[in-house]
């Protein structure tokens, strides 16, 4: 556990006004970074958080953070049972479907919550339009034996696929403005940068590689530089933090990642004030796999935005279900990351 006196001298902390910013970074009560927070608010009486994915997960998790917006809060299970529609029987937990979500929403309106949606503070920002594109007539079966096997193939095979490379090559050569492409593996990073280069078309790259330091100089260069065309993301890096994109009114998916609020935060990196037109957002679907990860993330849309009345945020699903489901639909066990 952290000491706070190695922080802060509770004599100095005591009437402070805290401000945590990127707020959902606290959810996990086990990481140094929630506990330090914990050591620092002790003995506090204002704290205020802010985020703009107070849910990052699912409903039961803004627990997590209200246990520690509340020293008082109530428990972990009472919260379930109250909202979750979990029940305590002698066989132990169970998750029944009387939730209420409503009355979690209801709540969090009328003690903590204030939220303006982007509609509210930028009027005046284009439209977003997203498509769903095929890259093969028929999606592809790929063998494995293992969820994260399959999903790390289908990536592999797709990165190097002629009716894939051709797809992103006729947007290239279709659409005069700029691109951001959001990718998740390294194999699918590199196919991209090769058919840039192989097209004669510049780029800027800003993946786990890139320096911290130099991302956003590399985002601005992007937006500045008329000769520029492409911007291609690791969508785990290049997903937030980064202004200067919205000089691209084209976004590009070549994979889904599995949690749906990971790729809506990827696409509002060029959905920004400065944007000069329409969005327009395309997924590229090849494989089986994506196919019904789509599906599956879909059928998981509006939780989320039930509790916290906001339109703009569909359901951040768990990954270890989304998973669990696509394990099912394709008879394969979970196995490793690989």
């Amino acid at each position: 556990l952290v000491d706070q006196e190695l922080l802060l001298p509770r004599s100095y902390c005591k009437d402070m006004f805290w401000i945590f910013d990127e707020a959902h970074l606290l959810k996990n009560p086990k990481t140094r970074r929630r506990q330090m927070a914990n050591a620092i608010v002790t003995d506090t009486t204002y704290r205020v958080l802010m985020t703009g994915t107070p849910l990052p997960n699912e409903p039961e998790e803004a627990w997590n953070l209200l246990s520690f917006l509340y020293p008082n809060f109530m428990s972990k299970s009472k919260f379930q049972t109250t909202f979750m529609g979990v029940r305590y029987t002698q066989n132990g937990k169970e998750v029944t479907e009387n939730t209420n979500y409503q009355g979690l929403n209801r709540w969090l309106y009328e003690t903590c919550f204030i939220r303006r949606t982007k509609q509210q503070v930028q009027s005046q920002l284009p439209a977003k339009i997203r498509e769903s594109q095929f890259v093969k007539d028929n999606p592809v079966y790929i063998e494995a034996n293992s969820i994260f096997e399959l999903y790390s193939k289908s990536a592999q095979a797709k990165s190097t696929d002629r009716d894939f490379i051709s797809w992103i090559e006729i947007i290239l050569e279709e659409i005069p403005d700029k691109i951001v492409f959001f990718a998740e593996h390294k194999c699918m990073i590199k196919s991209l940068q090769n058919i840039l280069i192989k097209k004669g078309y510049r780029f800027i790259t800003i993946d786990g590689s890139t320096d911290p330091t130099d991302r956003q100089d590399l985002a601005n260069t992007f937006g500045a530089d008329p000769t520029i065309k492409g911007c291609i993301l690791s969508t785990a890096v290049g997903g937030t933090g980064l202004n200067g994109l919205q000089a691209a009114p084209y976004c590009v998916f070549t994979e889904l990642n599995m949690v749906p609020g990971v790729m809506l935060q990827a696409e509002d990196r060029c959905h920004r004030p400065g944007l000069a037109k329409t969005l327009t957002i395309l997924y590229g679907i090849f494989s089986e796999l994506e196919m019904r990860l789509s599906e599956l993330l879909l059928d998981k849309l509006g939780v989320i935005q039930r509790v916290i009345g906001h339109d703009e945020i569909p359901d951040h699903i768990k990954k270890q279900r989304l998973m669990q489901a696509l394990s099912v639909k394709f008879g394969l066990p979970l196995g490793n990351r690989l």
